[in-house]
């Protein structure tokens, strides 16, 4: 499944309109095709402009990467945002 920044993003909205307090969402973003940098851009604007007094967010991404992958700096990023 590939997906876009605009139907993830509206995607997004409407899961943070309906989690319940305590919950989480997740997206993991893969990054090796086209159009997917602007998806991650997309995510990470989203998750960062959530009020923090009722929203963590948190970005994990490999940092350690084997040698035959560092000429391929796009991997997958995750994205969590939890509900407090």
């Amino acid at each position: 499944m590939i997906t876009v920044a605009k139907t993830t993003e509206l995607a997004l909205q409407a899961a943070s309109r309906i989690v319940s307090s305590g919950g989480l969402i997740s997206v993991l973003v893969y990054i090796g095709h086209l159009g997917e940098r602007d998806e991650l851009d997309v995510v990470e604007s989203f998750a960062s402009s959530l009020p923090m007094k009722t929203w963590m967010s948190c970005k994990f991404e490999m940092m350690n990467r084997p040698f035959e992958m560092m000429n391929r700096p796009m991997v997958p990023v995750l994205i969590i945002l939890h509900k407090k």
